[in-house]
């Protein structure tokens, strides 16, 4: 569980309007949890440590790894390219 400290509102909001947000956000939290609200048929990734095992967590690492490998690579070629082409413009 989170625990926010919101003493430093005192000068700019209302104790009682900091009441009312915190309300909002745990009924906010029990239409999410419910998934009843608008956009429910978006909410797979609220079970996603009920059906992902460590095995596809490394599998998504791994991609993610060469995913950062190619990006860096294209950023290398890019530079390499206009450092090139800077003789020419």
């Amino acid at each position: 569980m989170i625990k926010t400290n919101f003493n430093f509102h005192k000068k700019f909001i209302e104790n009682n309007e900091i009441i009312n947000y915190i309300s909002d956000a745990k009924g906010t939290l029990q239409l999410l949890l419910s998934k009843k609200g608008p956009g429910n048929d978006f909410l797979g990734w609220l079970d996603y440590d009920k059906y992902i095992d460590d095995f596809d967590i490394e599998k998504i690492k791994k991609i993610a790894q060469n995913l950062i490998k190619i990006s860096l690579l294209n950023f290398h070629l890019i530079h390499l390219k206009m450092k090139l082409l800077e003789n020419y413009f």
